[in-house]
């Protein structure tokens, strides 16, 4: 009789190999004459076998490769959005609330100047942030731990190395069964974005010919001082400017501004503004009204200037209008200044005069200098 060969349906390889080998079994059983129905059944079950593997192994491919190119998906999403995000600027960043561990992304540890991976707790970054920022932190955090919801804020850090910076938080905090087990969000270096903000804001603020607040910025302060009822405004009109300026002509007219306003902060140490609020006009404010008098006789000394161009020899002055908050309004304040400055040009100019709103009369003379 003859025997089929035995059949071995125990693998001892991969599945690749296994159903390489069982098709090779499979053929060469059925190459074989004079098989009863019992070796074609064990030939049958055999090539069931064989197929199983190979479907199998085809299933088993195509989930590889479904995986791989989810893998590679993910990798490609997960360089686009650390792309994003260093170019941004920004990280991502998460607090464990029971143990206030610190996960965060390449890009916070590089704005808060960590090497990257390092095992960060929150209090290490706390020790970062200046007080002010850090006070504001606090309360936002306590908020949404409190409320829940998102929050955000502004905040100085000065890194681990030394590097002074502003970085907008944003986050939100995630709560189990009502406790909150999180907070996770996105930190944003703003830097840049606060400086040009600074530097607009100044640059509105700011005269550009001398460096002096400007009229914009005079206005503001003057309101919130006017309600003080202690302060002192000091109006300041330049003597003979029109006629250096129509003389020796507007560049040297310019000059003779900025040396004007460099006498004129040197004179007001200690005010709380010196501003240029029109062409050859000033002002000055400062909270005591004590050091009024002291500080209109320096002034009009420090602004006696002799201009020489060409043989040409010109004089300048100035003459001071003093007033004292009253608690009114500031268009009231401005307009006693104004109408004492009036007074010392009128009194033959390089004096001051202070309006006194005992007398009936607009001005009462205090003193006359020059």
């Amino acid at each position: 009789m003859f025997n089929a060969p035995p059949l071995q349906t125990t693998p001892k390889s991969g599945p690749a190999d296994d159903g390489a080998r069982l098709i090779a079994e499979v053929r060469r059983a059925l190459s074989t004459p004079g098989l009863t129905p019992e070796q074609v059944r064990a030939v049958s079950r055999l090539a069931e076998t064989a197929a199983h593997i190979l479907s199998r192994n085809r299933a088993d491919a195509r989930q590889a490769r479904l995986i791989e190119e989810m893998r590679d998906e993910a990798d490609r999403r997960r360089r686009m959005l650390d792309g994003a995000l260093w170019a941004a600027r920004s990280g991502l960043w998460e607090c464990r609330i029971s143990d206030e561990r610190l996960d965060w992304s390449a890009g916070v540890y590089d704005l808060f100047g960590f090497a990257p991976g390092r095992r960060m707790h929150r209090q290490e970054a706390l020790e970062l942030y200046a007080a002010a920022s850090l006070d504001v932190l606090e309360r936002a955090r306590s908020h949404a731990l409190t409320s829940g919801g998102r929050f955000g804020f502004e905040a100085e850090i000065t890194t681990a190395k030394g590097v002074r910076r502003w970085i907008r938080v944003s986050g939100v905090a995630e709560r189990e069964n009502g406790v909150p087990t999180r907070l996770y969000g996105l930190k944003q270096d703003v830097t840049e974005e606060r400086e040009l903000a600074d530097e607009t804001r100044r640059l509105a603020e700011i005269d550009a010919l001398t460096g002096l607040a400007n009229r914009r910025m005079f206005d503001e302060r003057l309101a919130d001082c006017a309600r003080d009822g202690r302060s002192a405004l000091l109006l300041v009109d330049l003597d003979g400017f029109k006629h250096v300026n129509d003389t020796l002509g507007h560049a040297l007219g310019d000059a003779c501004l900025q040396e004007a306003a460099r006498r004129l902060e040197r004179a007001c140490r200690g005010a709380a503004l010196v501003a240029r609020i029109g062409g050859d006009e000033f002002a000055v404010l400062h909270g005591d009204w004590s050091a009024a008098e002291r500080m209109a006789r320096r002034t009009v000394e420090a602004l006696r200037i002799t201009v020489e161009r060409d043989g040409a020899r010109l004089g300048l002055g100035g003459s001071v209008g003093l007033a004292r908050s009253d608690g009114g309004t500031a268009a009231d304040w401005f307009s006693r200044a104004d109408r004492a400055l009036y007074a010392a040009k009128g009194a033959g100019r390089g004096a001051f005069r202070a309006f006194d709103p005992a007398v009936s009369g607009p001005v009462s003379p205090l003193r006359l200098v020059g």
